[in-house]
C-alpha cells in the first residue's frame, strides 16, 4: 500500500526523489495493510476506522476505468483485471469509463524529475565514490545531468497538470481500478520487453501504469489477481483522492472478501532462495 505523499515519513531513508517518494507497507492482506498504514502514519487513533473501512460493505462505490491504462497490456494481464472489475461489480460497485488527457505527458514528467532529484540528491557522492554504485543504476542517475532547467520545468508543469486532472476525476468516480503491471513477471536479466508493436526498457513498462497517479501524489493498494498459465502472479491497483485510504482499503476487502487470489502463492523456485 502506498499512502498520500507526505502522510507516512521519509525520514531515515535514502532518497531518490524529494518530490515523488512514498513509503508505505508491503503485507498479507487488506486488513494488515490498514493496521500497518495507520501506525507507520502516525494515525494510532484511526486504526479502528482503516480497520472498519476495510471490513464493511462500502455500499455501491463509483469504480473509474481510464482507457490509458489497458493500452498496450499482456492478454491475460488484462483478462485478470476485467475479471476483476466485474467481481467488484457483482458485489455492488458501479464501473464507469473515465478519460484523462495528461497521463502520458505524466509519464515523461515522472522520469525528468526523478532523474533531476536523483542526480542532485547523489551529486557528491557519484563524484567523490562512483564505485559505490552499480553500473546500471549509476548510469541511470548520472543521465540527470543531462535535464535541462527548462525541462525540470516543464516536468515541474505537468505534475500540477496531472494533480489537477485527477482532482476533477475524482469528483465523478470513488476510485480508479487498473492494472499493477502490464506484464507478468519477466525473467531474470530481462532488459528490453514488447509493448504494442514496440521494444521499450522494462523499467518503462514497470513504471508507465504507476508513474502518473504517483506524481499527483495519490493513495494507492495493489492487489492480487490471478496467475499466468505458468503460475506467475499478476496483479491490479486501487487508487482514490488524496487522503482516500479508507476508500482504497474499503473496495481492497471487499474484493478479497469476494476472491481468494490473496491466500494463493506461485510455486517457489527453490534455487533462486538457496535450497
Amino acid at each position: 500500500m502506498k499512502p498520500t505523499l507526505g502522510k507516512v515519513s521519509t525520514e531515515g531513508v535514502l532518497p531518490l526523489s524529494w518530490t515523488l517518494d512514498h513509503v508505505g507497507p508491503i503485507c498479507a492482506s487488506a486488513k494488515d495493510a490498514a493496521l500497518m498504514s495507520a501506525i507507520m502514519s502516525g494515525d494510532a487513533i484511526n486504526i479502528q476506522s482503516y480497520l472498519t473501512a476495510v471490513s464493511q460493505p462500502p455500499g455501491s462505490p463509483k469504480v473509474g476505468i481510464c482507457p490509458y491504462y489497458f493500452r498496450d497490456l499482456q492478454p491475460c494481464v488484462q483478462h485478470a483485471v476485467e475479471e476483476a472489475a466485474t467481481a467488484l461489480e457483482n458485489a455492488g460497485a458501479q464501473i464507469v469509463e473515465v478519460q484523462m488527457d495528461t497521463l502520458d505527458d505524466a509519464l515523461t514528467a515522472s522520469d525528468i524529475i526523478t532523474r533531476a532529484e536523483a542526480v542532485a540528491i547523489h551529486d557528491q557522492h557519484l563524484r567523490e565514490q562512483p564505485e559505490g554504485y552499480g553500473e546500471k543504476v549509476k548510469k541511470r542517475i548520472s543521465s540527470g545531468y543531462d535535464i535541462s532547467g527548462i525541462d525540470l520545468v516543464r516536468a515541474q508543469r505537468s505534475l500540477l497538470e496531472t494533480t489537477d486532472e485527477f482532482a476533477e476525476i475524482f469528483k465523478g468516480v470513488d476510485c480508479l481500478l487498473a492494472p499493477a503491471l502490464p506484464l507478468p513477471p519477466p525473467p531474470l536479466g530481462t532488459e528490453l520487453v514488447s509493448s504494442g508493436a514496440d521494444d521499450v526498457t522494462l523499467v518503462h513498462e514497470f513504471v508507465r501504469l504507476n508513474a502518473p497517479q504517483n506524481m499527483a501524489g495519490l493513495p494507492a493498494i495493489a492487489l492480487p489477481c490471478g496467475f499466468t498459465e505458468d503460475r506467475l502472479p499478476m496483479g491490479m491497483q486501487i487508487f482514490a483522492r488524496r487522503g482516500g485510504e479508507e476508500t482504497i482499503l474499503s473496495l481492497a476487502g471487499l474484493y478479497q472478501r469476494e476472491t481468494d487470489w490473496h491466500t494463493r502463492r506461485p510455486p517457489v523456485e527453490r534455487s533462486l532462495i538457496g535450497f
